[in-house]
């Protein structure tokens, strides 16, 4: 119990959120309602974490007295509101793929990419209606797995492309607010999938976290290079974890931290964690597992930064799982915590956090089950959740009852998120293949 108390973000993280965590074995298991910080930190003196848990010395406390206040409210009260109907973003193109969204400052930005179809970008205005014609960001480029982020006045884009009909290719750009090509696409390595970017300030540059397979050994490492702003690789790729033959499934997710570099990546024993100053991976602490091994190949992740400590979001085909990182990248002091339930574990989720408030925003991917889901009846669950991992107030649906959905992306533009998913049906009449936006505003 000392690790955990030790370990366990400042109670400003949790002050008066009224939240409770979801009693799953082998999880967070503290069933009761808490009405306020300290009946939280009561009930943990009186819960015995799991032993594969306590295997660091306790992290950094973080900034006390730097974390927003959640409101206090109850398990079932509702804390956000669907605003509108969802947005169409392709009716006339019908390309699927698993989403990406950005927030500019006035508008969003969407990307996405369905295999063999082409990488293209739909700009939208601050209530998530398009702005003009979906663009095709790299005309004779196609592929999966896009990434997106704003910097200043511009984004950054990646994507793993389908070549050879096996092999994937990651490739990186910038574009403007319309999502015209500035520079790249640039080619980064060969077999690689699954791309992640994030703007790094401290090393002056774009962060691109990817897999990359030996087509001769077959084996598996994540990886990261460093591209400035005119897509030019500027230093790697190095080498961030080497696994077993075939041990790395979907890609890491890429997270600035505090002059700091944080990947997070499934694997086969679990989902693992690694936090370190460009390019010194060397002097890095080692990697730390932050999710058990109830993940499988097909499982997904998602990372977000806040203050001090990184949210890692997964799918397990049960539920949607978060744990919480220190700074150091070397203790989870909380997690992981069952934050709602999915029965999908083939899709990405998204996670986000509200800046200027004292919580995140998550949405997921959800199913009749078993894992995988049977391709009727799946929706996408919004929940905001405390820094600590556990759900404030209840559940949204943001959509239910779909035939197939192809994963979902979550943003935040200072006042409310902005869910967007892909989905083959929304009634008899819709197209075939739709990316929708949905307009999300939190009441607390």
């Amino acid at each position: 119990m000392r690790l955990l108390l030790a370990c366990l973000i400042a109670s400003d993280l949790l002050a008066g959120c009224g939240c409770s965590e979801t009693g799953l074995e082998g999880r967070s298991d503290s069933t009761a309602d808490y009405d306020s910080t300290t009946d939280f930190m009561d009930a943990l003196a009186d819960t015995e974490p799991d032993p594969a848990w306590d295997t660091s010395d306790p992290g950094p406390d973080g900034p006390v007295d730097a974390y927003p206040e959640i409101p206090d409210v109850s398990d079932d009260a509702p804390v956000a509101v669907l605003v509108g109907p969802p947005v169409p973003l392709d009716e006339d193109l019908f390309i699927g793929g698993p989403p990406t969204v950005a927030w500019n400052g006035s508008g969003w930005g969407v990307a996405w990419s369905g295999g063999e179809t082409p990488l293209v970008f739909c700009s939208l205005d601050a209530d998530a209606r398009p702005t003009g014609p979906i663009v095709t960001v790299a005309p004779g480029l196609s592929g999966w797995h896009t990434s997106l982020a704003w910097k200043e006045d511009h984004y950054g884009i990646s994507v793993a492309t389908v070549e050879y009909r096996s092999d994937f290719n990651v490739y990186f750009g910038t574009i403007d607010p319309t999502g015209r090509l500035v520079s790249g696409m640039t080619w980064i390595d060969y077999a690689s999938d699954d791309p992640d970017i994030a703007w790094s300030e401290d090393a002056h540059g774009w962060v691109v976290g990817f897999t990359k397979t030996d087509p001769s050994t077959d084996e598996q490492t994540i990886q990261a290079a460093l591209l400035d702003d005119a897509s030019v690789v500027v230093e790697g790729p190095i080498e961030i974890w080497t696994g077993d033959r075939g041990s790395n499934w979907s890609g890491p997710r890429v997270v600035e931290l505090k002059g700091k570099v944080a990947m997070a990546w499934p694997e086969r024993s679990g989902a693992w964690f690694r936090c370190f100053e460009w390019p010194d991976v060397g002097s890095a602490t080692p990697a730390v597992e932050v999710l058990p091994a109830i993940l499988t190949e097909d499982s997904y992740i998602e990372a977000e930064a806040f203050f001090d400590y990184t949210l890692v979001l997964a799918m397990d085909g049960a539920d949607a799982l978060v744990s919480v990182v220190s700074l150091d990248g070397a203790t989870v002091v909380s997690g992981p915590t069952a934050v709602g339930h999915s029965g999908i574990m083939d899709r990405r989720p998204g996670i986000v956090a509200a800046n200027g408030r004292g919580y995140l925003g998550v949405c997921y991917e959800t199913g009749p089950g078993p894992a995988g889901g049977s391709g009727a009846g799946e929706g996408v669950t919004f929940r905001i959740i405390a820094p600590s991992g556990p759900p404030v107030g209840a559940e949204l649906t943001v959509v239910s009852d779909l035939g197939n959905i192809g994963g979902c992306a979550i943003g935040w533009s200072g006042s409310e998120f902005n869910v967007i998913y892909w989905s083959t049906m929304l009634d008899d009449t819709a197209a075939p293949v739709t990316m929708y936006a949905q307009r999300v505003r939190p009441l607390i």
